[in-house]
């Protein structure tokens, strides 16, 4: 799932946020893969769904994230972006 969200596919950025906390993915994981799923070019449910299940508690962060920590995700985000439109042809 890391590896493929890590890629850009939408569906393992979905799975990372929701991902139960055994997974090991840090707050900041899950910031970027958020930003990258809400970011993702030709797919513009992902904004409205990134809300509802943050909305509905199902995307969780240990803490509420402050605005340093998103802008240390920003980083990781814009490299997932990058890869996503490397792979397009």
């Amino acid at each position: 799932m890391r590896r493929d969200a890590q890629a850009g596919h939408a569906q393992s950025l979905l799975g990372a946020l929701i991902a139960h906390e055994d997974w090991g993915l840090s707050d900041a994981e899950k910031l970027a893969c958020l930003g990258a799923y809400v970011s993702l070019p030709g797919h513009p449910e992902a904004q409205p769904m990134a809300k509802a299940l943050v909305d509905q508690g199902t995307i969780r962060f240990k803490t509420p994230p402050t605005p340093g920590q998103l802008e240390a995700a920003k980083p990781a985000m814009l490299k997932i972006l990058e890869r996503v439109q490397g792979a397009r042809p």
